[in-house]
């Protein structure tokens, strides 16, 4: 590899001092490197486009500085623009970077020396469907979660899989989500773990009032629908849907989310012969 671009979190990475060594070291190599320092989330669209457009069609890998929202925040423009990425953690352990800070230098000279391999994870795409318009369709590396926002009750919900009735629930919250991203809401909410390259759908229900109502492994050709149930929900509720903890969308009574996977991927750097699954161990001996 000889080109690279570094996204680093401006909270995590004060001054970007940790950003600017790597980019040195990077050069003194002979190697190109140009960086950026963001926020934890865009604020809107036209954030995300100006981000977008620093990132030259030439860069062979982009470097994300921070923890696993960092890399989340950048997976998107990655997988669209067909570029690997590779996570350095600088704050508490994450599942998605793989990275120390303190072991930086030395995955970047991995990098250089071609000494890696790149593996594939799906991507979710959800539809919001408002007033009967569908609207654009946004991208998710880890889950979509429809869940209450402000006041207490639970949400009345209608989920369907490829058109057909799955079930009617009463439960604080739906999360859909993706291999990646079971490591995260999901399992606090009880839903599986499951490992990160292969390709499913987890439907997890939140705190579901219902014991017959338990997260279910779909397949990834599966397309799942959620809409308010009209019949029990309160009309004062007020819902909202995230993708990826950021990017939210009101959700009223007429309005319906589709999930399905998505057709780009992000693909994912990997720089040691760890498994998933020592990894796994690792992280949860740590909590």
């Amino acid at each position: 590899m000889n080109n690279f671009f570094i996204v680093a979190n401006n909270v995590k990475d004060v001054n970007l001092e940790k950003t600017k060594a790597l980019a040195q070291f990077l050069e003194l190599r002979g190697k190109r490197c140009e960086y950026t320092g963001i926020e934890r989330v865009f604020e809107d669209e036209n954030d995300v486009l100006k981000f977008a457009a620093k990132i030259k069609e030439d860069v062979e890998a982009i470097i994300s500085l921070g923890g696993d929202g960092t890399l989340i925040q950048v997976s998107d423009i990655a997988a669209k623009k067909g570029i690997p990425i590779i996570g350095v953690n600088m704050g508490n352990l994450g599942y998605l970077c793989e990275v120390e800070k303190e072991k930086a230098f030395e995955a970047i000279e991995k990098l250089i020396n071609d000494e890696y391999e790149i593996e594939k994870r799906m991507l979710l795409s959800g539809e919001m469907t408002v007033a009967s318009v569908k609207m654009p369709k946004v991208q998710a590396l880890n889950d979509v979660v429809i869940a209450r926002k402000g006041t207490l009750g639970t949400i009345s919900f209608k989920v369907s899989v490829n058109g057909s009735a799955l079930y009617t629930c009463e439960a604080d919250g739906m999360i859909i989500s993706t291999p990646t991203g079971s490591t995260g809401y999901n399992i606090s909410a009880g839903g599986p773990i499951v490992a990160p390259y292969s390709h499913g759908i987890i439907l997890t229900p939140i705190c579901a009032h219902s014991m017959n109502v338990r997260p279910i492994v779909l397949s990834c050709d599966d397309e799942i629908t959620v809409e308010l149930n009209r019949e029990t929900s309160k009309p004062d509720i007020s819902v909202e849907v995230s993708f990826d903890g950021s990017k939210t969308c009101p959700m009223n009574l007429s309005d319906k989310v589709t999930v399905k996977k998505a057709y780009t991927e992000v693909k994912i750097i990997k720089l040691n012969s760890k498994s998933f699954y020592e990894v796994l161990s690792r992280k949860m001996s740590d909590r």
